[in-house]
Protein backbone atom coordinates (compact mmCIF):
# COMPACT_ATOMS: atom_id res chain seq x y z
CA UNK A 1 0.00 0.00 0.00
CA UNK A 2 1.12 3.39 -0.89
CA UNK A 3 0.37 6.50 1.01
CA UNK A 4 1.60 9.86 -0.96
CA UNK A 5 0.57 13.23 -0.98
CA UNK A 6 -0.56 15.34 -4.46
CA UNK A 7 -1.29 18.91 -4.27
CA UNK A 8 -4.76 20.08 -6.22
CA UNK A 9 -5.63 22.93 -7.88
CA UNK A 10 -8.91 24.46 -6.44
CA UNK A 11 -10.87 27.53 -6.54
CA UNK A 12 -14.11 28.96 -4.20
CA UNK A 13 -17.46 28.62 -5.45
CA UNK A 14 -20.44 31.02 -4.83
CA UNK A 15 -21.64 28.55 -2.41
CA UNK A 16 -21.47 29.16 1.71
CA UNK A 17 -17.53 27.46 2.14
CA UNK A 18 -17.46 25.53 -1.09
CA UNK A 19 -14.76 24.59 -3.26
CA UNK A 20 -14.04 23.19 -6.39
CA UNK A 21 -11.16 20.34 -6.71
CA UNK A 22 -9.37 19.58 -9.97
CA UNK A 23 -8.41 15.67 -9.79
CA UNK A 24 -5.32 15.08 -11.96
CA UNK A 25 -5.63 14.91 -15.39
CA UNK A 26 -2.78 12.05 -15.56
CA UNK A 27 -4.39 8.35 -14.06
CA UNK A 28 -0.52 7.71 -12.88
CA UNK A 29 -0.76 10.48 -10.43
CA UNK A 30 -4.25 9.45 -9.09
CA UNK A 31 -5.57 6.24 -10.56
CA UNK A 32 -9.20 5.51 -10.00
CA UNK A 33 -10.37 4.95 -6.63
CA UNK A 34 -11.51 6.17 -3.05
CA UNK A 35 -9.32 8.80 -1.41
CA UNK A 36 -9.40 11.19 1.97
CA UNK A 37 -9.31 14.22 0.70
CA UNK A 38 -7.77 16.65 3.11
CA UNK A 39 -7.48 20.32 3.49
CA UNK A 40 -3.97 21.59 4.94
CA UNK A 41 -3.61 25.20 6.92
CA UNK A 42 -0.36 26.69 6.47
CA UNK A 43 2.86 26.43 8.90
CA UNK A 44 2.51 29.75 10.11
CA UNK A 45 -1.26 28.63 11.50
CA UNK A 46 0.46 26.07 13.80
CA UNK A 47 1.78 26.17 17.48
CA UNK A 48 4.88 25.09 16.44
CA UNK A 49 5.33 27.20 12.89
CA UNK A 50 6.50 23.46 11.52
CA UNK A 51 4.10 21.41 10.25
CA UNK A 52 0.71 22.28 8.30
CA UNK A 53 -2.09 21.33 10.18
CA UNK A 54 -4.88 19.17 7.79
CA UNK A 55 -8.47 19.30 8.35
CA UNK A 56 -10.42 15.92 8.83
CA UNK A 57 -10.60 13.95 5.95
CA UNK A 58 -13.39 13.47 3.54
CA UNK A 59 -13.94 10.68 1.68
CA UNK A 60 -14.03 11.25 -2.54
CA UNK A 61 -14.11 8.60 -5.42
CA UNK A 62 -11.77 9.41 -8.47
CA UNK A 63 -14.05 7.72 -11.64
CA UNK A 64 -12.43 6.78 -14.91
CA UNK A 65 -13.35 10.03 -17.32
Amino acid sequence: MDQRSVGLDFRETNATNGWRVQAPANADIAPPGMYMLFVLRPKADSLSGQTMIPSVAKIVQVKKP
